[in-house]
């Protein structure tokens, strides 16, 4: 009986299928246009990013290619006036229209050096001589404390830098400076180089004794159909003309233009860094600036990307225009090799 009952007992309890958690049909027929959209999203986010990187970088390589143009142009314009005022002297000389003896006084050819500064007073050009190899005599035009006067050194002078007021005649008036040290133009650097090199060429950059501000010398030796040398024509300028034309390009704050020597001097920028590091001791001359010792940022980072990119800056002259991004900050810059050597 009992037994029965048992059995009575468990098939009067309901038996339970085993339950299986099923996928809902919505979210089957969902799912696949969901993921196309996803997908959808994800590459159209992705090709925009990449649709605007490259805009970027197209818009910053037109900027670049705008800003070296014009940078080229006027570089080519500012160190091209130098030579010509020198030619000048050259086919005067030529053309006997002004005498080589320097050591007697000539309104002619004071009056033709005073023209030529007059001329190119807005060049920031500081002075126009001629050395001539007989004890070194010198006679030119100078921009003196912001006044065109006559400079000379020869005999009547003691060969000492002297600088005179003159008139709109070329006559001599008053004298505004005299040297007390001998001034030898057969000593200077720039009549050395040119002589050694028998051809046109240009100093190293130099400090002004006066301001230590950045000068360049542009030097013309002069011979005479049988290869004699008859003097030297030089110009010399001030280089904080080019950073004065970097610096009103307008490129935004962040942007930055400088120029640099094949060994990696500071030539000029659009920021306010001087090219030289001036010393306590008035003793000791001012030094160049390295560009990879530079204050500004921008300067020393790209100066030393550049040396670690080609090794050695004495090959930038040699190389193509190139596009860099420096990766490490982001930054694009453009490598512009100049033509004309300032060595």
């Amino acid at each position: 009986m009992l037994t029965r009952q048992s059995n009575k007992a468990a098939l009067s309890q309901p038996v339970r299928a085993e339950q299986h958690r099923s996928v809902p049909l919505r979210l089957i027929l969902v799912a696949p246009f969901l993921l196309q959209i996803f997908a959808a999203v994800g590459l159209t986010s992705y090709l925009s990013i990449l649709n605007g990187q490259k805009a970027v970088n197209d818009l910053a390589t037109r900027l670049r290619q705008e800003v070296s143009s014009r940078v080229e142009q006027s570089l080519e314009n500012l160190l091209d006036k130098p030579w010509m005022m020198n030619q000048l002297v050259v086919d005067a000389i030529e053309r006997r229209e002004i005498t080589l003896d320097l050591e007697n006084t000539n309104l002619k050819r004071d009056l033709f050096f005073l023209q030529i500064m007059r001329v190119f007073k807005d060049t920031n050009n500081v002075s126009i001589y001629l050395g001539t190899p007989e004890q070194g005599a010198m006679i030119g035009g100078r921009l003196y404390n912001g006044e065109i006067v006559v400079g000379a050194s020869n005999k009547s002078t003691d060969y000492k830098s002297l600088y005179i007021r003159a008139n709109e005649q070329g006559q001599r008036t008053s004298v505004l400076f005299s040297s007390t040290n001998p001034f030898d133009a057969r000593t200077r650097p720039w009549y050395k180089k040119s002589v050694q090199a028998a051809t046109p060429v240009w100093s190293d950059v130099f400090a002004d004794f006066a301001n230590q501000k950045p000068l360049a010398s542009a030097a013309y030796p002069i011979f005479d159909r049988e290869g004699k040398l008859l003097g030297v024509s030089n110009v010399t300028f001030y280089l904080e003309s080019i950073s004065s034309f970097l610096k009103n390009i307008d490129l935004g704050k962040r942007s930055t233009i400088f120029i640099i020597e094949d060994n990696a001097n500071l030539v000029a920028s659009s920021v306010d860094e001087s090219a030289f590091i001036a010393s306590n001791d008035p003793k000791i001359p001012p030094q160049r600036l390295v560009a990879t010792a530079s204050s500004q940022v921008a300067i020393k980072s790209t100066t030393q990307f550049l040396k670690n990119t080609i090794h050695s800056c004495q090959q930038l002259t040699r190389l193509p225009r190139m596009n860099f991004i420096y990766r490490a900050s982001g930054s694009f810059f453009k490598l512009l090799p100049s033509k004309t050597s300032m060595d």
